[in-house]
């Protein structure tokens, strides 16, 4: 079959997902512009030396057992205490969630500086499958408010692009999470919708909102406003932000592959 002509990658396309999404009906082509992400996995991404992308500040580095500790050091005090606990139980946690960060199918990054070359954190996707990849960054406590993090956001959608084209990307924020929603804000991506938590029931969505009816400030309000929402339910769900391929805010100095 000869190659989609849409297909960034000039692939040679089929209905496969593992290889491209532009079918060929009656001899000519369609194609809807998922050509190029879906069938990457996550060795794809890192050179030769395991290095993604870096910049002036940073260098986005494959995941290694060492770095372990540290990704479990950007969680929430309860949640990291959970999976650093002794015996079996902290075991597992630990043992499954790295089996998830080295999953062919997501990409992580360790976020490294490149002046003192310690770690400050992780960056991810966690499902290159995904139609709009959804992007995600923790930070260590003491690397927050540092510019980091747009630094490796900026970094990651900057390394994908290069091997998969142009793409849009999702984040999914905490309406509470003022410092992260400017963060994607000032790299191009605007609030398009909500996305309702896994434990999505009924009842307990209403309880969460009932009890945090005194954090709905202008802001919440005004933010509901242009989601076409009630501002309740921004307690109870996450923000989602989209940049759309050709949005700016991506510009800077990133070097190397």
């Amino acid at each position: 079959m000869p190659p989609c002509p849409h297909c960034p990658e000039r692939a040679a396309c089929c209905a496969v997902v593992s290889a491209c999404l532009g079918i060929r009906h009656a001899g000519a082509w369609t194609c809807n512009g998922r050509c190029h992400i879906m069938k990457q996995t996550a060795g794809d991404f890192f050179g030769a030396d395991g290095t993604l992308t870096d910049t002036d500040r940073i260098v986005l580095r494959a995941p290694v057992r060492s770095d372990l500790a540290s990704y479990i050091g950007t969680f929430a005090p309860g949640l990291r205490d959970a999976y650093l606990e002794e015996g079996e139980k902290g075991q597992e946690l630990r043992e499954g969630y790295w089996s998830d960060v080295m999953s062919e199918g997501s990409l992580f990054c360790t976020i490294v500086d490149d002046a003192c070359h310690e770690r400050a954190g992780f960056c991810c996707i966690e499902d290159l499958a995904d139609e709009d990849p959804e992007i995600g960054v923790r930070l260590l406590p003491e690397w927050r408010g540092r510019g980091v993090g747009a630094d490796a956001v900026r970094a990651l959608m900057r390394g994908v692009e290069r091997v998969s084209g142009p793409q849009a990307f999702v984040a999914k924020i905490d309406s509470g999470n003022v410092a992260s929603q400017r963060l994607f804000s000032g790299l191009g991506f605007a609030p398009v919708g909500v996305d309702a938590p896994i434990f999505s029931d009924p009842s307990l969505l209403a309880l969460i909102e009932e009890n945090s009816l005194g954090l709905i400030d202008d802001r919440l309000r005004a933010l509901a406003k242009e989601l076409g929402v009630e501002p309740r339910t921004l307690l109870s769900h996450a923000l989602v932000f989209r940049r759309e391929p050709d949005a700016r805010g991506t510009d800077g100095p990133v070097r190397r592959h």
